[in-house]
């Protein structure tokens, strides 16, 4: 598994779930010289993790962000913890899946 974007906050919340031992790179933003949503990142990290697209899902908290930045990027995207109006946000930013715990992320990524 290989995370694409986290600030130094997401790298501890990675490493207290056990999850860092199974992802290969992190990939941060602000290191890379672009931003999210911008095509052009999740680009990058595509090159860089030598992936096709299609074999990918963007995993994120963010929807300005990291769900914008999938929609834009043509990506499967997996909306973690979700608040507010749910619903109408799965719909405006195309998220394919929603996870509200890391148990309902690991059925999602299982099932992939």
């Amino acid at each position: 598994m290989r995370a694409y974007s986290a600030g130094d906050c997401a790298q501890g919340r990675i490493a207290s779930t056990g999850l860092d031992r199974y992802i290969d790179g992190i990939f941060i933003s602000e290191d890379m010289g672009v931003h999210k949503p911008s095509t052009e990142y999740f680009d990058m990290v595509l090159e860089e993790i030598g992936e096709p697209r299609e074999n990918c899902i963007v995993i994120g908290d963010s929807l300005t962000s990291d769900m914008l930045g999938a929609k834009n990027a043509g990506m499967r995207s997996v909306w973690f913890m979700p608040s507010g109006d749910i619903e109408s946000a799965m719909k405006e930013y195309d998220i394919d899946y929603c996870a509200s715990s890391f148990d309902e992320l690991y059925e999602i990524l299982k099932n992939m």
